[in-house]
């Protein structure tokens, strides 16, 4: 077992100065306070982990407080799809707890290994909306879990999922949020050197109410290798999907994720290992 504690102060730049607004999105403006930001910040983590050699198992817990005091306030100003953000002179603090805990398994009979994980987040913090004060309060879960599967010396198959769920309070409002995730990955090896491979992702993230955006990627892959010779042949994106946008609302605030992506390709590689392979993805971590 653990005890790690941090505590740090520190203090802004010459930009905190600058009370021009300036232009940071296409309908976004920000402005500094013209005083010089302190930030003192307490943070502590307990952190455990067991583990059973001969039984192949491994536990992992971890609990961690944060908080941190300035000396001002972040504000922001919301006109129509116009979005005005900066700092102002004022008292303010934030607060965040968490706990986490994990778990995996190896099965040597069957050659698998099952991994499971969960975690809890609780944050509250102060802030200036459309000019009066809020206190933002949100909890968030997350679990997640994996497996590798490999019955047959020839194939492979890894598997992992991902669940988020978040709600956030302020000025009598709850938002919450929920995603999911999963990915997969299918090997065959017809013999020694050769690994043929195919994958896929997919994100089903809530953007409000009963509106959910989805988006998938697949891949497919071939290498050999010999001795210390790796050659490479790929078929990324195989959907073509050139772009991945979102806006997700949290309290007072929105987060904009926006992604351009390579088109369908077919590059091929050829590397050369002094030492080893980069991996070999054949060998299950057990």
């Amino acid at each position: 077992m653990r005890l790690i504690s941090n505590y740090g102060n520190s203090v802004g730049d010459a930009l905190s100065l600058l009370t021009h607004e300036m232009q940071t999105g296409y309908r976004s403006v920000s402005a500094a306070s013209g005083i010089i930001a302190t930030q003192k910040t307490w943070d502590t983590q307990l952190l455990h982990k067991w583990e059973l050699p001969m039984s192949f198992f491994t536990l992992s817990a971890s609990a961690g407080w944060t908080q941190s005091w300035s000396n001002v306030l972040n504000s922001q100003y919301v006109s129509g799809v116009d979005v005005s953000s900066g700092t102002i002179l004022g008292s303010s603090h934030s607060r965040n707890a968490s706990l986490r805990l994990n778990a995996s398994k190896s099965f040597i009979s069957i050659r698998s290994k099952l991994s499971l994980g969960g975690s809890y987040v609780w944050g509250s913090s102060q802030s200036i909306d459309q000019e009066e004060p809020v206190v933002t309060r949100s909890n968030s879960v997350g679990a997640n879990g994996g497996v590798t599967i490999s019955p047959l010396t020839w194939a492979e198959l890894t598997y992992s999922l991902n669940y988020g769920f978040s709600r956030v309070d302020y000025l009598s409002q709850k938002q919450h949020n929920q995603s999911f995730s999963h990915r997969g990955r299918l090997a065959f090896y017809p013999v020694k050197t050769l690994e043929l491979a195919l994958s896929y992702n997919h994100v089903r993230q809530q953007l409000a109410e009963g509106d959910f955006k989805n988006f998938e990627l697949f891949d497919a892959s071939a290498q050999w290798k010999h001795k210390k010779l790796l050659l490479r042949l790929a078929m990324d994106n195989l959907l073509n999907t050139r772009h991945i946008a979102w806006t997700l609302l949290s309290g007072t605030y929105s987060y904009s994720h926006n992604y351009n992506l390579c088109g369908r390709s077919r590059p091929a590689l050829c590397y050369y290992v002094p030492l080893a392979a980069p991996y070999e993805s054949r060998k299950a971590s057990l």
